[in-house]
């Protein structure tokens, strides 16, 4: 043994070793500062909700397509079925009457629906198409139900293709 060197006690020599480690979890250049931690939450917020919010943003605009193009539809049955009570009334004024001279149109019916009688037992009544501006439905006496380009017709059959039911 060295003249400087002194005996090393076991016991100081395995608290020497342990001083010189710092704990576990205490390396402060291996963990991210606070404001990095910020950082990284808000661009994992930004990738996992901007493409739910704008999956939801395209199912909202495609309901309300659909929405919109079932209320047209439901507007345009709804004037065939005001047309179809017209018609009823109509066909109640002629069994009555022997003839559709005299028919008043009033709201109650239809209050969009068009009334032209032809003779003493032909009549065509019509409306707008809700959905389609500029055509119009049309149901002749004998019932039949026709798309036209025109308000009302001087022919039995409306003068167009016969709508189906």
């Amino acid at each position: 043994m060295n003249q400087n060197q002194q005996p090393q006690n076991p016991s100081n020599s395995i608290k020497s070793s342990f001083q010189d480690t710092p704990p576990s979890g205490a390396n402060n250049q291996s963990q991210p500062h606070k404001s990095e931690n910020k950082k990284l939450i808000i661009i994992i917020l930004a990738v996992v909700f901007v493409p739910i919010i704008i999956i939801v943003g395209i199912l909202v605009v495609l309901v309300l397509t659909n929405l919109n193009s079932s209320r047209s539809k439901v507007r345009d049955v709804q004037t065939i079925s005001e047309m179809n009570n017209v018609f009823k009334a109509l066909n109640d004024h002629y069994q009555s009457n022997n003839s559709v001279q005299g028919f008043v149109l009033t709201e109650k019916y239809c209050s969009s629906c068009s009334f032209q009688a032809l003779g003493e037992n032909t009549f065509i009544i019509s409306a707008p198409i809700p959905s389609q501006p500029g055509k119009y439905y049309c149901i002749n006496s004998s019932g039949e139900t026709y798309e036209v380009e025109k308000e009302i017709l001087d022919t039995k059959s409306c003068g167009a293709k016969k709508l189906n039911k």
